[in-house]
């Protein structure tokens, strides 16, 4: 198993494991990544308590899932959105967490 490396500022900066492919994902989405996590956050906020899933993100604005879900981490890990505790199912039918926003988080 690669073991994990964060770039200083983690989860306000993306992070990555220690592979060279990694690297360059993290460093290619972080110009992105705070509009990103701000888009996403803002969408889950308008869905309410019904939250939203990564998939339905994916979906949303056309995103592919590795996008959205790490944009999802650093929003659960800033306390920005939680887990719900609902599971939906996915495109492929898998349960996915549904996310939800705190209250008062911008």
């Amino acid at each position: 198993m690669q073991s994990e490396q964060w770039v200083l500022g983690y989860p306000d900066t993306p992070g990555y494991v220690d592979r060279d492919t990694s690297k360059e994902a993290a460093k290619l989405i972080e110009p992105k990544a705070a509009c990103l996590r701000q888009r996403l956050l803002s969408e889950i906020q308008c869905r309410g308590t019904f939250g939203a899933t990564c998939d339905e993100l994916e979906q949303a604005f056309g995103i592919s899932h590795q996008t959205a879900s790490a944009r999802c981490r650093e929003l659960n890990m800033t306390g920005k959105i939680y887990d719900s505790e609902q599971r939906r199912p996915t495109r492929t039918g898998r349960k996915a967490i549904v996310w939800n926003a705190k209250e008062g988080q911008r």
